[in-house]
C-alpha cells in the first residue's frame, strides 16, 4: 500500500469505442502510473501527441491515480508465449551454436 490505496484494490481499465481513435486509460496500480508516467514524459520529450494526461488524482500530496489518453493502435494483445521443452541434446547443440557465434562476433 505504498500509494494510500491497497494493492487489492488497485486496478487499471481501458476503454474505447470501435470507431474511435485514441483510448482512455484509468489506473490506481502503482506500477502501471509508473509506466505510464514515462510514457507521457517520452511523448512530451519527442513533441508527439501519443500519451497525454487527462488527470490526476493525488491524496496527501502523492499520485493515487491517472487517467491518460493514447492512441489505440498503441494497445497491444498478445498471445501467450509457448515454453519450448529442449532434450539435453537439442539444448548442447544450442549451446554450442551459441559459444561459435560468440567467438565468431570477437574475432
Amino acid at each position: 500500500m505504498n500509494n494510500g490505496i491497497s494493492v487489492s484494490k488497485q486496478e487499471t481499465t481501458v476503454n474505447f469505442g470501435r470507431q474511435d481513435d485514441r483510448m482512455d486509460i484509468y489506473t490506481t496500480d502503482q506500477t502501471m502510473i509508473t509506466k505510464l508516467m514515462k510514457l507521457l514524459k517520452k511523448s512530451e520529450q519527442n513533441g508527439e501527441a501519443g500519451y497525454m494526461l487527462v488527470r490526476e488524482e493525488k491524496m496527501n500530496g502523492r499520485v493515487v491515480a491517472i487517467e491518460v489518453s493514447a492512441p489505440k493502435h498503441l494497445l497491444s494483445l498478445r498471445t501467450p508465449k509457448k515454453k519450448r521443452e529442449l532434450s539435453d541434446e537439442e539444448r548442447q547443440a544450442l549451446a554450442e551454436r551459441m559459444r561459435k557465434a560468440r567467438n565468431h562476433d570477437n574475432d
